[in-house]
């Protein structure tokens, strides 16, 4: 509410310090909230290394948004090494939990090296059959589909 200001007058500061709260106690959606908070800072100072670490937690927790914020951070190495098989795992891992970002994502927008991890990964599956080139095209789009949930 107070991210938002609903219902009351908005203050970053609060809305950081009510996450913390709930993030504290295990919620899920309140880590990877406190993750986007520190990345933007807003609220808090700045801290790529503190939002990478709110967004493990809350993606162990399986909660498919930080799979993907967590994965951002791994792709472009902010506040965690750079790793685009990590990143790529994350990223199957968010949409076999039913986030459907990176079928969305710009093609151009994607590492080519996540690319390419995220191609061998599909192609582990025997959900890929085409080249393993880190450019998504419609055959990468349909196997990463075929992760979501029904």
């Amino acid at each position: 509410m107070y991210e938002n200001g609903l219902g009351v007058e908005q203050s970053d500061t609060l809305a950081a310090r009510w996450y913390r709260k709930a993030a504290d106690q295990g919620h899920a959606s309140a880590q990877n909230s406190l993750g986007v908070m520190y990345i933007r800072a807003r609220g808090v100072a700045q801290s790529d290394k503190l939002a990478a670490q709110w967004y493990r937690k809350s993606a162990d927790q399986g909660y498919r948004y930080a799979q993907y914020n967590l994965g951002v951070m791994y792709e472009e190495g902010r506040g965690v090494p750079a790793s685009p098989t990590e990143a790529a795992r994350l990223y199957v891992e968010g949409l076999k939990l039913g986030d459907d970002w990176a079928v969305e994502r710009d093609v151009s927008d994607w590492d080519r090296a996540t690319a390419r991890a995220m191609q061998e990964k599909l192609k582990k599956r025997d959900l890929y059959d085409g080249p393993i080139d880190g450019q998504i095209g419609p055959g990468s789009r349909d196997a990463m589909r075929a992760l979501l949930p029904d």
